[in-house]
């Protein structure tokens, strides 16, 4: 057996079986036809370049422009700059299947002197879709719940959306700025003077070129935000998602009535245990004396203060439930008059086009 036999029997590697591949390529029609026409294979390779030029160009047009939002714009807690309330967004939920969202709100009114949320009256709602989105059969509709919480249904929304803003304008009267006192002539012109000089210098300074009120919170909702849940929702009409809000809201209220009775409970029984233990001590103490009376003494202080403290606790739980027991039956005149017609709906807020920068 001659040696050169000897190798070319061996197995080859893979490295070589990929070498040999692309010496085969030489010997396929196409590629040959290729290397006597040279015009035409210069022509192929401008095709195939152009073509691709055109497919990202195409992409680019079609695709929906991707931005992204400052930190404080995906913000969910937010204030009025004119100190009258808080409005946070506990919760956003999307179905991309039906273009419905759900939103949450809680708000708390700084213009009281009692702790509530503001008035479903004070607060005027807007929806903003970009320009180059057709949402014109976008609407929202806002539905009220207990006195600090709010459910907003927006319907219709595009596929490609990319971001809408609800809007919430706060018109409750703010009374912490009001100035009774008298004023003069002469000081009201030199304040006038004053604002008129700070208006030139920000003109010159082309500060403030898009000024906002100050009662009013923008929302931006985007599933570029970690919070919006795309889940499925059911599309209902405007009564159906009501009830369904409505018990929902009731349902959460009577559970935090069985939660504050069994915490009374508790508090009712870990206060007696604590004093049959003041009892037990007292009847100790009776034989006590010096260091050791004045040790059961302080346990027997320890232990009252205890109780004092359950039952601050008790009483802040029972009026808590009173406050529930009122939500809960404001909330079943809700559903009452929903299912008998008589529940004041507020007019459904249809979108406008805004730039949203």
């Amino acid at each position: 057996m001659k040696e050169n036999d000897f190798y070319d029997n061996l197995p080859k590697t893979r490295r070589e079986r990929i070498v040999d591949w692309f010496i085969n390529l030489k010997n396929i029609g196409f590629i040959r036809y290729l290397r006597r026409k040279v015009l035409f294979r210069k022509s192929l390779v401008a095709f195939t370049l152009l073509t691709c030029c055109l497919l990202l160009v195409l992409n680019g047009l079609t695709s929906p422009k991707r931005v992204t939002f400052k930190a404080e714009q995906l913000e969910t807690e937010k204030s009025f700059a004119n100190d009258s309330g808080d409005m946070e967004l506990v919760s956003q939920r999307y179905s991309k299947e039906n273009g419905i969202a759900v939103l949450e709100f809680e708000t708390k009114d700084k213009t009281s002197a009692i702790e509530e949320g503001i008035k479903s009256d004070n607060l005027e709602w807007q929806l903003f879709f970009p320009p180059n989105i057709n949402a014109k059969n976008a609407e929202m509709q806002v539905v009220p719940l207990t006195d600090n919480k709010i459910s907003v249904v927006v319907k219709n929304i595009p596929e490609n959306y990319g971001v809408f803003i609800v809007r919430a304008t706060n018109n409750s009267p703010v009374d912490k700025s009001v100035d009774v006192n008298y004023k003069s002539y002469k000081k009201h012109l030199a304040e006038e003077k004053s604002k008129e000089e700070a208006s030139g210098k920000k003109k010159e300074e082309q500060v403030d070129t898009k000024p906002t009120k100050d009662n009013i919170l923008d929302f931006y909702v985007t599933l570029q935000n970690e919070k919006l849940i795309e889940t499925s929702i059911q599309d209902q009409t405007r009564e159906e998602f009501a009830l369904s809000i409505f018990n929902a809201e009731i349902d959460y209220q009577k559970s935090q009535v069985t939660r504050l009775e069994d915490a009374i409970k508790t508090l009712k029984n870990s206060a007696a245990n604590d004093k049959k233990s003041i009892d037990d001590l007292k009847k100790e103490s009776q034989y006590a004396v010096g260091d050791e009376l004045s040790e059961k003494q302080e346990q027997i202080k320890t232990l009252m203060n205890s109780i004092d403290g359950k039952n601050t606790q008790i009483d802040t739980a029972e009026k808590s439930i009173k406050v529930t027991k009122e939500n809960i039956a404001n909330l079943e005149k809700n559903v009452k008059a929903v299912q008998d017609g008589t529940f004041q709906f507020k007019a459904p807020v249809r979108s406008v086009n805004a730039k949203i920068d």
